[in-house]
């Protein structure tokens, strides 16, 4: 007999509009991949070090912290080759130049970074993990979401990001964190998704834009629309787990144009019973928990927070 789940998040959602049976695997039973991609370590470090940028402190003693966070998250990974842009040494570079970067912007207080969040909708739960929420005249309260990529902006244009936001795999990503970021504050305004370019140029005269913020809203209509899907996924997962049935429903298990394969598809090809599956220990870690609502507790006291100079 399993837990009940109860708490639904972006990653698990994601993961049973994809496939009822990747989301068991992932989020009932806890199998992990032995090995991480390295997009996963990299962003994680990069959020680990913006999180201990933004606390209290002098400039000096922020940047140690952050550097000692993002090795940590480096020398506790699973991961077996880095593209050279997802490098320890690539992020301290761009952690630099970032700093530089920030000197520039509009001043904004932090209230709270790396904050995980546990609110009751209905009769379930909404988490996750606010990368940040700020005080930010004259917009009042902003949500701060963090994301790297590889891909030089201005060779697909920031539109196409914007979209991305807007429409595409990060949309309801959006709305989950600006909604609970709603249940903490009165004043939310939005929310500024700063996509942070990986690619530094190797020559001192290559212009490049490396630190992009968008800046997004959502309208009542737009939260009401994302709770309704949050409230069919989680009918969807209470089904699968009373029937005790989990099916297959993925569209490319074994990859095709633009996408990879499944990290689940050799358990999937097993000729045997859903729960006679004796995970492979060579290929998977089992047990692995998933509750990132578990760090700092949303109700810390928003008061002064940080003021960025």
């Amino acid at each position: 007999m399993t837990k009940e789940i109860n708490t639904i998040d972006p990653s698990m959602g994601s993961a049973v509009d994809e496939c009822a049976r990747k989301f068991y695997f992932r989020y009932v039973r806890g199998v992990t991949p032995i090995w991480e991609p390295d997009y996963f370590i990299s962003g994680r470090a990069w959020d680990a070090m913006l999180g201990e940028w933004r606390k209290d402190g002098t400039p000096s003693k922020r940047y140690v912290a952050a550097i000692s966070a993002m090795q940590a998250v480096y020398d506790t990974c699973r991961c077996e080759f880095f593209n050279e842009r997802r490098t320890p040494e690539n992020l301290t570079a761009l952690f630099a130049r970032y700093i530089e970067w920030e000197e520039f912007q509009q001043k904004y207080k932090v209230l709270g970074s790396n904050l995980g969040f546990r609110f009751p909708y209905k009769d379930f739960f909404l988490g996750g993990e606010l990368d940040a929420f700020l005080e930010w005249p004259p917009y009042g309260v902003v949500v701060d979401e963090n994301k790297t990529t590889t891909v030089i902006p201005e060779s697909k244009g920031w539109p196409r990001y914007e979209d991305g936001f807007s429409l595409g795999r990060y949309a309801n990503q959006i709305t989950h964190y600006l909604w609970a970021c709603m249940q903490i504050s009165e004043e939310v305004w939005g929310t500024r998704a700063l996509i942070a370019c990986l690619d530094i140029p190797k020559r001192p005269t290559t212009q490049r834009t490396l630190f992009q913020p968008l800046w997004l809203k959502r309208t009542q209509a737009q939260i009401l629309d994302y709770l309704d899907l949050c409230e069919a996924r989680m009918r969807k997962i209470r089904d699968c787990q009373a029937r005790g049935v989990w099916p297959k429903e993925g569209q490319h298990c074994t990859g095709g144009w633009g996408f990879s394969r499944c990290e689940y598809a050799p358990l999937c090809q097993l000729p045997i019973h859903l729960e006679d599956i004796e995970v492979p220990l060579n290929l998977y870690r089992v047990g692995e928990p998933w509750a990132p609502w578990d760090g700092v507790k949303s109700s810390a006291d928003i008061g002064e927070g940080k003021e960025e100079v």
